[in-house]
């Protein structure tokens, strides 16, 4: 009980008496379905609410009625005697005058289909605590019969006595109660109506004479106490009631009420109900006092507040666990209003923006990074959530770096209206970048296998190609050999037949050799005899190897050399396979008839050789794998030029030893293609060097090795026939040993001057048999001079060879000039 000042002691009968202390609450027993009409009004008379029953009684809804005031109303209201009833003394009117209750008022009321229906009326103001200025009325009211015509009298008679105490007559008086009846009727009704108001609310009134300590409770106090009807209805009793931690609190605070002269007191408390255990009780009450200031009487009113309070509970504990869960929890949380502004950001909010409470709230995201464009994508996002009223998974990156994948869903007030949107963002910066790096990672493993896919087809190719080129020098080489051994071909074509067994074989060599050195550029084994080298003679050198195959095809090679090209510093063997391998390439892809240039300039510091054709060209889709390794135009057996597509890559990396490079030009196919070699000049010119290897000097004399005994070991026969023939006709002593073994037992019985062994053989090598030469044999025969000749022809075999204890390594096929020159030289050295 909220009101200020003194109270008509008729408030505890009256069935408009407030359950409630603010504006909710009285909403709430508006919606009590009674059969009493209740409506609130505010401070300035206007109806807030209303309940069903009083829609039906006034004949308007809640809301038309919504704004109205007891002057601005439409309705027309009359007193009993069916004068006009002045919208100024309304009730309402003059509760929220007065601050007084205005009770049991009769008015009559005309209803919008024109009935007349008689109300009784009651005003009750609603007051905050510690004021005198009422904030509310709420007004009740119910129909009543409408008042009779005729009046309902009372008699009441006196006899009249003479002097001598006769009766000599009587005086009769009459009184109109006909309203005083009304009113005890209308009391009752409203007594019963009060009754269930009170067991519907959960409340029960008392009423404490403080003069007389007279207490008087209601039957529904007992009841929500749990207390006997026997029990006496005393001030101690209550406060016995309720539990020791509140009693002294209860005490002292009406104590100091009445002290005070406070004219009302709310406060809440816990009994101990003898059933239902522990309850919480809200009281209400409002104080009067004498003239003289003292307390006369306190009425009020205790409402069970127990399911309130669970609720409260149970709403504080699941507010703690979310501020537990809130505060604690790595994921960001925030809220925002309806314009996007942030109004909530919750610590892991705050740790990802690197920002202050207060240098977030009230900023929009366009506002909190560097990137305002980024930023305002995420509120136009917020923005468009907000407006659809759908809750939205989002993924965004406000700053451009760190990717947010985000819940938001829009927030509500309880009138459903969307007020704002509270978002829920993980950081998965970390799974997008190890996405994006998976998807790189199979890309690049989609391109390996691609790349591999490709390099199997050419290594495919290759092989078809590699057999085909070893296989196809064999045919003549096998075919002739058998001709001729059958004695019928004549002389001419006897040598004819020798020629092409000779080319042929070279061919075959010349693949092998170009396999070998790949071998050693792609294992980085290919060493170089550097030394100050003019370019001239060497491409004079390697013109003389094609000019040949040139002829053949009728093409023209013309060169152009400027004078004064400085030197460089090169291999004369390696730099004339360059220039071969260029104007081999050239004169195999140039049509007869066809023109190959070739060119010597020097370009600031740089030499730089080029070789013109307008044979067939190079196709674009091709251009760029032009010097790739077993790459290559056309692999297919249908193809018009033969190789193994190693000659070009062979060039490149030859040219690049030599610190230079060289490039491809080709306007297209049937346009002809121009290869430029640039290699860097030396600072200081030295003399021109123009003899380079010279080739072994065949000995004019017609047999060279007179004189000498040379063992030769082989397993294979028709190899150590033909070396021991080559030799023989070179005038040596031969001895010719099938096995490494039978060489030992033959070597202590004669002293050669040299050994020439095979080095693959079975039972026993050749490492193995110089190894017992140089180890266990007598000292005289440790020292003879040895030369491997074997099909190994790699670096890592003549390295080995070398460390074995031989003194030259010879590669199979040999040239017998060459191993009778070799044999002279290393013998006189």
């Amino acid at each position: 009980m909220h009101n200020q000042g003194k109270a008509d002691s008729r408030l505890k009968d009256d069935p408009s008496v407030s359950m409630a202390s603010d504006l909710n609450s009285v909403r709430g027993s508006l919606r009590v379905e009674t059969d009493i009409g209740m409506v609130l009004h505010l401070a300035d008379g206007t109806i807030q609410a209303c309940n069903a029953r009083a829609e039906e009684i006034l004949g308007f809804t809640a809301e038309q009625m919504h704004g109205w005031t007891s002057i601005s109303s439409p309705w027309q209201t009359v007193h009993e005697n069916g004068s006009p009833f002045p919208g100024e003394t309304h009730p309402t009117m003059v509760s929220l005058r007065t601050g007084q209750p205005c009770l049991n008022i009769v008015m009559g009321l005309y209803q919008p289909s024109g009935n007349l229906v008689w109300l009784n009326i009651n005003s009750h103001p609603l007051f905050h605590l510690n004021t005198s200025i009422a904030y509310a009325v709420v007004t009740t009211f119910f129909q009543i019969a409408a008042p009779k015509v005729d009046s309902i009298q009372a008699e009441i008679e006196a006899p009249l006595f003479d002097e001598q105490g006769a009766v000599r007559g009587c005086v009769a008086a009459f009184v109109d109660i006909t309203e005083l009846k009304r009113i005890q009727e209308v009391s009752r009704v409203n007594e019963e109506r009060f009754r269930i108001a009170q067991l519907t609310a959960n409340a029960g009134t008392w009423d404490w004479d403080v003069v007389t300590n007279s207490v008087y409770w209601s039957p529904e106090f007992y009841t929500l106490y749990g207390l006997d009807a026997a029990t006496p209805s005393t001030y101690k009793n209550w406060l016995a009631n309720i539990v020791e931690e509140d009693r002294e609190f209860v005490d002292i605070t009406i104590r100091q009420a009445l002290e005070q002269q406070q004219t009302s007191l709310t406060f809440e408390f816990r009994i101990n109900h003898p059933v239902q255990g522990v309850r919480w009780f809200d009281c209400r009450s409002q104080i009067f006092y004498n003239p003289d200031g003292q307390p006369r009487r306190l009425v009020g009113i205790s409402i069970d507040i127990s399911d309130r309070k669970r609720i409260e509970e149970d709403l504080r504990q699941k507010n703690a666990i979310l501020n537990v869960i809130n505060e604690s929890v790595p994921t960001p949380i925030f809220v925002k209003d309806r314009q996007g502004r942030i109004i909530y950001a919750n610590p892991a909010t705050l740790e990802v923006l690197a920002k202050s409470e207060k240098e977030v709230i009230g900023l929009r995201d366009c506002n909190l990074y560097p990137e305002r464009e980024l930023g305002a994508v995420v509120t136009e996002n917020d923005l468009r959530i907000m407006e659809s009223g759908q809750t939205s998974v989002v993924e965004e990156s406000p700053d451009g770096i760190r990717t947010f994948l985000g819940m938001k869903v829009p927030y509500r007030n309880e009138a459903g209206e969307v007020i704002g949107l509270i978002g829920i963002s993980n950081d998965i910066t970390a799974r997008v970048q190890l996405e994006r790096d998976r998807e790189r990672i199979l890309q690049k493993e989609q391109a390996a296998r691609e790349e591999s896919e490709r390099a199997n087809r050419i290594k495919d190719e290759f092989l078809a190609v590699l057999s085909h080129e070893l296989r196809t020098p064999l045919n003549p080489i096998l075919g002739w050999s058998k001709l001729l051994q059958t004695g019928k071909l004549n002389a001419s074509k006897a040598a004819e037949a020798l020629k092409a067994i000779e080319r042929n074989a070279k061919l075959q060599s010349q693949l092998i050799e170009d396999l070998l050195d790949v071998s050693r550029i792609l294992r980085g084994k290919l060493t170089l005899n550097v030394a100050p080298v003019t370019l001239a003679p060497v491409i004079n050198a390697a013109l003389e190897t094609v000019q040949l195959a040139a002829e053949a095809k009728s093409i023209y090679i013309q060169t152009i050399f400027e004078s004064n090209v400085g030197q460089i510093l090169g291999d004369i063997g390696r730099l004339q396979q360059i220039i071969c391998n260029l104007l081999s390439n050239a004169v195999k892809f140039t049509p007869e008839g066809g023109r190959v240039e070739v060119q010597l300039t020097q370009i600031e510091s740089f030499a730089q050789i080029q070789v013109i054709d307008n044979g067939k060209g190079i196709s674009s889709d091709f251009l760029p794998h032009v010097f790739d390794h077993f790459r290559q135009e056309d692999g297919a057996i249908t193809r018009q030029f033969g190789g193994l597509g190693l000659g070009l890559a062979i060039v490149r990396q030859l040219v690049e030893l030599h610190g230079g490079t060289v490039t491809a030009e080709s306007a297209g196919e049937g346009f002809g293609a121009t290869f430029t070699v640039k290699l860097p000049l030396i600072k200081q010119v030295t003399e021109p060097v123009d003899n380079f290897d010279d080739p072994l000097p065949y000995s004019d004399d017609s047999e060279p090795l007179t004189g000498l005994r040379i063992i030769v070991v082989d397993d294979e026969p028709d190899s150590l026939d033909f070396i021991a023939f080559v030799i023989e006709q070179a005038g040596a002593e031969v001895i010719a040993m099938p096995s490494a073994i039978k060489a030992l037992q033959i070597l202590q019985q004669i002293q050669p001057h040299l050994i020439i062994s095979d080095i693959g053989m079975p039972e026993m090598d050749g490492y193995m048999f110089i190894e017992q030469i140089r180890a266990k044999l007598p000292s005289q025969y440790r020292e003879v001079l040895a030369i491997a000749l074997t099909a190994f022809a790699g670096e890592a075999n003549e390295r080995q060879v070398m460390m074995a204890g031989f003194q030259k390594h010879l590669a199979k096929p040999v040239d017998p000039d060459e191993l009778v020159a070799t044999i002279k030289r290393l013998v006189t050295a």
